[in-house]
């Protein structure tokens, strides 16, 4: 009973952090590319290109050498992640949590997931209760996400956190200021 309410004390919700002892099963594992990734056009590198030139010009006028450094090295960055293709790397739910690649996450680790489409793959998503990662994002492949989501709603929610100030401007002004034609660079999948 609480003391101040005179009401049945609320149970406090216990993080089930496995049994250290229980062998560990895999319960659904499956290979996919390491991150998203799309084939870019000859366009998109010439708008990148003209975007920094002309920011370069910009930031010149105003002395902002280090700006422009910074700039570089972000479009050099975006040129090395469009050119090159990711690896393929091995994910897998167990009884004792989530492992990709080397990684072990624990489900008390574990906060909340949700599934989202980007280029025509679907992504899982997890949020960690860890300060680095905290945010965990595994291809799914050729896995249905019903398979994977049957298995991981019995451990952590299925919710998905409202988009942010920045994930709302991003996508406004992705489609706004579109670097490439939509319908000209096809999508790549690893395998």
């Amino acid at each position: 009973m609480d003391e101040k309410t005179n009401q049945p004390a609320a149970k406090k919700e216990e993080v089930d952090f496995g049994n250290p002892l229980d062998e560990e099963k895999p319960l659904l594992s499956w290979k996919s590319a390491a991150r998203p990734h799309k084939k870019r056009s000859r366009e998109f590198f010439t708008t990148i290109g003209a975007i920094v030139f002309l920011l370069s010009i910009i930031m010149a006028f105003f002395k902002e050498f280090l700006l422009i450094g910074t700039v570089w090295a972000v479009a050099f960055l975006s040129y090395v992640l469009a050119k090159t293709e990711p690896e393929t790397v091995e994910h897998s739910l167990t009884s004792r949590g989530v492992k990709t690649e080397k990684n072990k996450y624990r489900w008390g680790e574990l906060m909340r997931f949700w599934f989202e489409e980007k280029w025509g793959q679907t992504i899982l998503y997890i949020d960690t209760f860890r300060a680095f990662p905290g945010r965990l994002m595994m291809l799914l492949g050729d896995i249905p996400k019903e398979k994977a989501k049957e298995i991981l709603v019995k451990k952590i929610p299925y919710d998905k956190p409202e988009a942010t100030f920045v994930d709302k401007a991003g996508k406004w002004l992705s489609e706004k200021v579109p670097l490439e034609e939509p319908s000209k660079t096809p999508v790549s999948s690893v395998k």
